[in-house]
């Protein structure tokens, strides 16, 4: 009895010492895709910008590269809602600290479509009497521990067809690759991690 007793103290005595390791635990795997109810923080980084039909010219170029400066690195909250719809957009108030995310106020509610996060928004920027229009097409996609964010912005030139056609010209002369920038698609990559 004695022994058996021992030799329960000597495995409760290095049950606190394994628990001491000095390695962290692996984190849980976990399934790609949005789930109801889920909040979760995304570190997003490595931001890569590539074209389609644009411009090389310098004075377009050099203003993507400082939007995708902009967008990464950084960190990105949401709440999926209970039927795994959509999701809000968080308001952060500590960086990388999802524990003190909340609800934005107005509300940001981003829909999830075939598992992605989407977000559409457009911007007009007037130049004399013709319009760029920006069309953005921002998609999440939620790999399991990994995320894949593009950012598409299709710009059109809309207004008076001569204006336009010097705004195009403009930049078809100044660029060495014969592009303006109607028709343009500019795509922004980001790679996020689960935090």
């Amino acid at each position: 009895m004695r022994n058996r007793l021992l030799a329960v103290l000597a495995a409760l005595a290095v049950l606190p010492l394994a628990a001491c390791g000095t390695s962290e635990p692996e984190p849980t795997a976990r399934t790609p895709g949005f789930k109801a109810g889920e909040r979760l923080m995304i570190f997003m980084s490595r931001t890569s910008v590539a074209f389609d039909g644009c411009t090389n010219a310098s004075q377009f170029t050099e203003g993507t590269d400082g939007l995708a400066a902009q967008m990464s690195p950084s960190f990105v909250a949401y709440e999926v809602s209970d039927d795994g719809t959509e999701a809000d957009l968080l308001r952060c108030t500590s960086t990388g600290v999802l524990s003190s995310c909340s609800v934005r106020s107005p509300r940001v509610i981003l829909p999830i479509e075939e598992g992605e996060l989407v977000s559409r928004f457009e911007q007009r920027l007037q130049t004399g009497g013709c319009t760029q229009i920006h069309a953005n097409t921002v998609r999440t996609r939620d790999q399991g521990t990994t995320f894949v964010e593009t950012f598409d912005q299709l710009i059109t030139l809309e207004g008076d067809a001569e204006e336009c056609e010097i705004l195009e010209s403009s930049y078809q002369e100044v660029g060495t690759n014969g592009f303006g920038i109607d028709g343009c698609i500019v795509r922004y990559t980001t790679q996020g991690e689960l935090r």
